[in-house]
């Protein structure tokens, strides 16, 4: 066992010391099995990265699959993975088959979005300052550090997120009606998510100090500076069907 597998299993089982010993009993060596099948997944999805699996969860009567907690060495920020086992017969009898689903992909997508997203919704609403967007869900290897973020927005790739738009509201006379481009180009290109739309009634006078004051008016002081704040979800009417 490597440093790193032995701490995970002292964590995660009881009796420290046959684990030091190596003295494993099956469903800790399955444990082990996941815990490898889940390096080679983050190896696999995210190769320019190095990862280290510090805590997680058996699978038990209450959790039907195995979790592990995992650092982004560069940054230190914890992210989650799950791994499923499914027993698959083969003519030489059954197999073990794991997949995986993790939320890593957020972070390294997020700002990307955010800009591609940005430079769609200023093509019919110039007002548009900024955008944020959250994508916390846990999704498997097809969202990996090479996957590209035009799918999402022009060829319909459901990723779920929360975003959210703010709009400088301070030159018109009908806000409502910016609110009303950005939905409907939003419902053309059926970029599907969660969205907050924000009107704001101030801004600073430098365009550099938007985003600044974007994050300290609404989250720090409240919402002294929305003229008008309007929520809705964008769904994938085929998913639904």
């Amino acid at each position: 066992m490597t440093d790193e597998q032995r701490e995970l299993l002292i964590k995660l089982c009881v009796n420290e010391e046959k684990i030091r010993k190596g003295e494993l009993v099956d469903w800790q060596i399955e444990i082990l099995n996941q815990y490898n099948y889940a390096r080679d997944y983050l190896n696999r999805k995210y190769p320019n990265h190095t990862f280290r699996i510090v805590d997680g969860q058996h699978k038990n009567h209450e959790q039907s699959y195995t979790s592990f907690t995992f650092i982004d060495e560069e940054e230190n920020r914890y992210y989650d993975m799950r791994i499923d086992r499914k027993e698959v017969d083969k003519d030489t009898g059954s197999e073990k088959v794991y997949t995986g689903i993790d939320n890593y992909y957020g972070m390294l997508l997020q700002k990307q979005y955010e800009k591609e997203f940005l430079n769609e919704i200023k093509k019919v609403c110039k007002q548009c300052v900024a955008v944020d967007a959250c994508m916390t869900s846990m999704r498997g290897e097809e969202l990996n550090e090479s996957f590209d973020i035009r799918r999402i927005i022009d060829d319909h790739f459901e990723v779920t997120h929360n975003t959210t738009i703010y709009i400088d509201g301070r030159k018109e006379n009908k806000p409502e009606r910016l609110i009303g481009k950005v939905k409907k180009r939003i419902n053309e290109k059926k970029i599907y998510g969660t969205y907050d739309i924000y009107i704001l009634s101030s801004l600073p006078q430098e365009e550099e100090d938007y985003r600044k004051f974007i994050d300290q008016s609404i989250w720090e002081r409240g919402i002294d500076t929305i003229m008008i704040k309007e929520s809705f979800t964008q769904f994938n009417e085929e998913m639904e069907r």
